[in-house]
Formats: C-alpha cells, sequence, structure tokens
C-alpha cells in the first residue's frame, strides 16, 4: 500500500501530462519583426525564428500546450499579382490568443483576418487544431527535440541570405546590389523589403533629363540656363500647375540634402558600386544632391535611373580645351524650379576643381545651392583655404543679398579644423547645429572603410552648410555597409545627410 501511494503523484503527473498536446513552436523572422501587426502583447515576445517555419515537411521542435495548437500562415501578393508566403508561425494557443477554441481532437478550425502593412495587403490565416503535431509534420522518430527559447537576434544565423537576395531580385527585376541594401535594412525580411523598394518607386521613376543648353559667358564662366519655353508650347505639366497652384514660402518646411564623393575615378568596380549609391539615394529620397568625384559613366547610369523627378546639371571644369576625367554634379527635384545654374573654376586649382551653383525657387522659397570639392591632399593646404574662403563668401553673399533665401553649400571640402580660421557671421555647420554627434563625424575612415587601404586615418571631409529660414538640421551618414557580392562599400566617402527643417 505505502508503495502504491509513493507512485501515486506520479501516475497523476503522467495521466496530466496526456492532457497536453505537443505542439509544434517556431516563427518565421516576418513574424518576430511585425509582431504587434498580429497579436497582442500577453507573453514575453520569445519564439524559435527559423525561416524553415515556413515548410510544412520540415519537422520542428515542439513544446507541451494545455489546449489547442496554434499555426498562422501569412500570404501577400507580389506587384506583378503572384501569392506567396510572407510568414509563418506555429506554437500553443494559449501563449498567443486570449480566447480559447474548445476544438476537437483531430479537427482544425481557421480565422482569417486581413491585414495592410505600407499599402500592401497581406492575409493571415489563424489556424487552431488539438492533438499531438497538429500544426505541423508528424515527427519520423522518437528522437524529437523539445522547444528551446532564443531572441530574434540570433535570426541571422538561421537566414539564407543567397535565395533570399535571388528572391528580391526576381520579384522586383533588379539585382543583387539593390537586393542588399534594401534587405540588410529590414532584417533580410524578403517581404519588408519588396515593400520598401516598392514604396521607393513610387517617390522615384525610372527616367532623368538632362539640361544641355550650355554656354559660356564673358568671363569664360560655364552657364546652364533653364529655358521654359518648349514647356510653355506644349502646355505646363500636371506637376508644374501643381507648384503653380501652391507658391507660399512658409509652406516649405523642410529641405532633404545628401553630399556624397562617390569616387567614380574607381572604375574596376564602378557598376556595381553606382547601383548601391543609386539604392541608398533612392531610399533617402531628398530634394538635393551634392555629388562629388563623378565621371561619364556613372553620370550616364544616374541619368537613366535614378528617376524623372529629378533634373541633373553638371559643373564640369575645362583645361586646355580638354575636360577633366571627373566633375561635380548637382541633382534636384523637379519640385523645385531651376532657375540658374553655373560652374565657376577657382582661380588656383590645378584638379579641375571649382563652385558649382544652382540658384532656384521651391514654392516660392529662394534656394541657393552650392556644390564643391575643393583640393585634395596635405600637400596643397594653401591652396584649399583660399578656396574654402571663396565657397564661405559665396554663401555670406547669398545671405546677403536675400535673407529670406535657404542657402546651403558643401560637398568634399577636403578641409582640416586646423585649416578654418572662422566662418562668416551666420553660416551654420550642419554636423555641430545638429548636435556634433561622435558617431556621424567622420566622414572619411580608414579605420573602417578599407576601400582604399585599411589604416587609422580619419577625417570630417565632407561637409555641409547653411542659413535661411530653415534653420534647424538633422545630420546622419549613410553608405557605410558593404555590398555583400562585392566586398567593399559603395565608396571610400561616406554619405552625408541633412534634413533642414524650420521650427513654428
Amino acid at each position: 500500500m505505502k508503495r502504491l501511494l509513493l507512485l501515486l503523484p506520479f501516475l497523476l503527473l503522467a495521466a496530466n501530462a496526456d492532457t497536453h498536446s505537443r505542439c509544434y513552436k517556431c516563427a518565421s523572422l516576418h513574424v518576430i519583426m511585425n509582431w504587434h501587426r498580429y497579436f497582442g502583447v500577453l507573453n514575453e515576445m520569445e519564439s524559435i525564428v527559423e525561416e524553415s517555419c515556413v515548410n510544412d515537411t520540415a519537422v520542428h521542435e515542439f513544446v507541451r500546450c494545455k489546449g489547442s495548437c496554434l499555426t498562422l500562415n501569412i500570404t501577400g501578393t507580389t506587384k506583378s499579382g503572384n501569392p506567396y508566403v510572407a510568414g509563418v508561425l506555429r506554437g500553443c494557443e494559449t501563449h498567443f490568443w486570449r480566447k480559447a477554441h474548445n476544438v476537437s481532437e483531430g479537427e482544425k478550425e481557421c480565422l482569417v483576418r486581413n491585414k495592410e502593412y505600407r499599402g500592401r495587403e497581406y492575409t493571415a490565416e489563424y489556424c487552431f487544431c488539438r492533438g499531438n503535431h497538429c500544426n505541423g509534420p508528424k515527427p519520423e522518430s522518437p528522437e524529437f527535440k523539445a522547444a528551446h527559447y532564443c531572441l530574434p537576434a540570433m535570426a541571422s544565423e538561421q537566414i539564407n541570405y543567397e535565395k533570399v537576395m535571388a528572391d528580391f531580385v526576381e520579384v522586383t527585376n533588379t539585382d543583387e546590389a539593390c537586393a542588399h541594401f534594401f534587405l540588410q535594412d529590414t532584417n533580410w525580411n524578403l517581404q519588408e523589403g519588396v515593400a520598401a523598394y516598392f514604396s521607393t518607386l513610387n517617390a522615384v521613376g525610372p527616367v532623368i533629363e538632362r539640361q544641355e543648353n550650355r554656354h559660356e559667358d564673358s568671363q569664360g564662366k560655364i552657364i546652364d540656363l533653364v529655358s521654359s519655353e518648349e514647356e510653355e508650347e506644349a502646355g505646363p505639366s500636371p506637376s508644374k500647375r501643381a507648384r503653380g497652384a501652391q507658391c507660399d514660402p512658409s509652406s516649405v518646411k523642410e529641405l532633404g540634402v545628401v553630399s556624397w564623393n562617390i569616387d567614380g575615378t574607381e572604375m574596376a568596380t564602378l557598376n556595381t558600386r553606382m547601383k548601391a549609391v543609386l539604392c541608398i539615394i533612392a531610399r533617402l529620397n531628398p530634394e538635393v544632391i551634392l555629388l562629388q568625384e563623378v565621371v561619364p559613366q556613372a553620370l550616364l547610369f544616374l541619368q537613366q535611373n535614378l528617376g524623372k523627378m529629378y533634373n541633373i546639371m553638371e559643373g564640369a571644369a575645362v583645361s586646355q580645351g580638354e575636360a577633366f576625367p571627373y566633375f561635380t554634379a548637382v541633382i534636384i527635384s523637379k519640385n523645385i524650379r531651376i532657375e540658374k545654374s553655373s560652374f565657376q573654376p577657382f582661380r588656383n586649382t590645378g584638379m579641375g576643381r571649382g563652385l558649382q551653383v544652382v540658384e532656384c525657387n521651391y514654392s516660392g522659397l529662394p534656394v541657393k545651392i552650392v556644390n564643391c570639392h575643393l583640393e585634395s591632399m596635405k600637400d596643397f593646404s594653401e591652396q584649399r583655404k583660399a578656396q574654402f574662403k571663396e565657397l564661405m563668401g559665396t554663401l555670406k553673399k547669398f545671405a546677403d543679398e536675400d535673407s529670406e533665401a535657404v542657402v546651403v553649400g558643401g560637398g568634399d571640402l577636403n578641409i582640416r579644423d586646423a585649416e578654418i580660421e572662422a566662418y562668416p557671421n551666420g553660416i551654420k555647420d550642419a554636423w555641430m547645429e545638429a548636435g556634433s554627434e561622435g558617431k556621424e563625424r567622420w566622414t572619411w575612415d580608414t579605420s573602417k572603410n578599407d576601400n582604399k587601404f585599411k589604416g587609422s586615418v580619419r577625417a570630417r571631409f565632407d561637409r555641409l552648410y547653411y542659413t535661411g529660414p530653415l534653420n534647424h538640421a538633422d545630420f546622419s551618414l549613410h553608405g557605410q555597409k558593404r555590398i555583400r557580392n562585392l566586398g567593399m562599400f559603395p565608396s571610400d566617402h561616406w554619405a552625408v545627410s541633412c534634413r533642414l527643417y524650420r521650427t513654428e
């Protein structure tokens, strides 16, 4: 009798265990990253992050569940209308669902919910079943692991990067460089990466128009005059009519500016790197883009791919009748009307450097833009200091002529702090105004960027200055992740992104 009493607790535990179902427990990364879209937070958002969870024939780990097992199937459609599996979760109903479903042994009950995310429709099917392993395949051997828990951060170890990139390329009809730069920002989630790409296409079109009506004035200054005669003959475009309808300078609340030395002279890897540059610029979606070290091949790529919402102008210096092999370029949103574009070579340059100036009007707000690439290398410090003074003088001149104008200038200045004597009154350094964050300081950093060489040299070569009614700035660096199939960064310089905005 005593032996029976001792065994009774264990018999009761065994009987109780039999009332529990063995349920598969896993989740693909999409579910983890978008948890709040599919579930209320009942417990900690922990699960086995496992991309094979989407595979109904794979054998997954399990947990014992009191109640029903749950399977969440999330499906979406590509732009061409083809369905695909966005994500799957398997687990215990009681872990994720407040109301219990009294499902009989061997039966299944499903609920369907439609979800919308970033303008795309998804179908979430929640299926409840009762019985061992009913939310997945039956185990083929008794050596079946019980589930353990791991954090979402471990997901990257289980992602098939090559397959995700290949699927992205197939769905978007792009290439691996573009795939890499969209997927890395969505933790390699195919659905989110594709959605981000198509969202970008809503803002950036396929064709860019180049201004060709260039001539030299009496001082040898290269001028781009943007004529509107042809547009007037054809009638105003819808976008132009919209701009004309709204001509209130106070309506312009912010202006996005990107400056980047794209290292166009590194020809061997240019095509792949330019695709990455394009993807990053498209994602930032600025109104104004200042580029340095542009070459004809890169310019053609930008003209063909950046989008019909931008105008592009090059600032090319000429020496003894021949153009320099690289130059600057200013790219302006067509929401901004270009009034004048010019390039003035520095008098002391031996490297084809100068000031590229574009004067614009943004819904009645005057905008003056100066893009420049100052003399390179330490030995040319005196020339660079004189060029920097000329840049500052141009910005100050614009500010004095019109206090209501937004004045923005900068680029790859190659300047050292010791070479700067002072800033003109009212001219602000965007990085400083944004808080002088240490992680955003070094725009050329050989300790992190080994495109040219691996070293310890770093400098704040790339700078933006501004003044005017958009009197505050956000500042950040981009292009700091390697192109996976190349092993290089998009350029040896980081991209500088600045958002100028006004306070009420």
